[in-house]
Order: structure tokens, then sequence, then C-alpha cells
């Protein structure tokens, strides 16, 4: 229960991006983690909290798909 709400966090973080990215005219990321990336480099995010965000996309792939690592 609990690796399904963090799971739904990160989702959800992931979506606003691409949503915030999309409604500012930002170029479309190719990846999750350059969506967040985006985000900073238009002004709407902090750069660190970017980052921070950016990194939370690969424990959303461990949650979602079930990998035992994170690269």
């Amino acid at each position: 229960m609990v690796l399904r709400a963090l799971y739904v966090a990160a989702q959800a973080a992931v979506d606003l991006a691409m949503h915030l990215g999309a409604d500012a005219g930002l170029a479309p990321p190719a990846t999750y983690q350059e969506a967040f990336r985006r985000l900073a480099d238009g002004g709407l995010l902090e750069r660190d909290l970017s980052e921070r965000l950016a990194a939370w996309t690969g424990f959303r792939n461990v949650l979602a798909h079930c990998y035992a690592t994170v690269n």
C-alpha cells in the first residue's frame, strides 16, 4: 500500500510537470526527467528542486516496473 502511494505521488508530479510545461509553451520533453529540467530552464521551478524531482522518476520506474535496481 505504501509503495502504491509513492508511485501515485511520483506519477502525479510527472503528470503535473508535463502539463505545466505544455501550458508554458515549452518544448515537449523526451523523458520524464527532462520534464522537470525544462521547467527549471523555463524559470518555473527552482533548479535544485527540479533535479530532486527528476531523480524521483527513476524511483517511479522501479515502482511501476518492479525493477530490482536503479541506474
